[in-house]
């Protein structure tokens, strides 16, 4: 059957008295698997709004820019350094001043505050990236005075009406694309 190391393989074809084989869809165990050259490039994630990507730490002004955009837009998400924005993981030397790098500046930055976690996790290949999990129920968020939503894989600035419904509690996510775009 399936052996990690060979390169292909066949999967037994069911008998023909098999009720398998009078299935009019097709069955899962007859889907051909990757390719050993494609399961090593699998990535360990997939993008989805709530979810951010960086490279290295080295990018975390666009890294606090996603973080109260999607707190602003969904209340909470993941941010990954360490990973390309395909969601391979690249890794990165991540030590315990790394962590608390990282927790300095968002807590420095983001208004008001957040308490994230900050973990240091270790890829199946031993390449080791950062994961920041945040949530926060204070809308609005910003960073240097200006509000910043989420949309698709932007950080789009909100408009003052959108910041003054959400200040009020009034979500202001029905005019996402009246913002101004901003910097990414």
């Amino acid at each position: 059957l399936l052996c990690p190391y060979s390169l292909s393989y066949k999967i037994p074809s069911p008998l023909p008295s098999s009720p398998l084989s009078a299935l009019p869809f097709r069955s899962p165990l007859r889907q051909q698997p990757p390719t050993l050259s494609k399961a090593i490039n699998m990535n360990l994630f997939r993008y989805h709004e709530q979810t951010q990507f960086h490279k290295t730490t080295s990018e975390m002004k666009e890294a606090i820019s996603s973080i109260f955009s999607l707190l602003n837009k969904h209340g909470s998400g993941v941010l990954y350094f360490g990973v390309r924005p395909d969601g391979e993981v690249l890794g990165q030397d991540v030590e315990e001043s790394t962590l608390r790098r990282v927790s300095q500046a968002i807590g420095n930055a983001i208004a008001p505050p957040i308490r994230p976690t900050i973990t240091r996790k270790t890829s199946d290949d031993g390449r080791s990236y950062v994961e920041v999990r945040f949530s926060g129920d204070e809308a609005p968020y910003s960073s240097n005075g200006r509000f910043r939503i989420r949309v698709a894989d932007e950080d789009l600035l909100m408009s003052a009406g959108e910041g003054c419904a959400k200040a009020l509690g009034g979500g202001g996510e029905s005019n996402t694309r009246g913002g101004k775009r901003g910097e990414k």
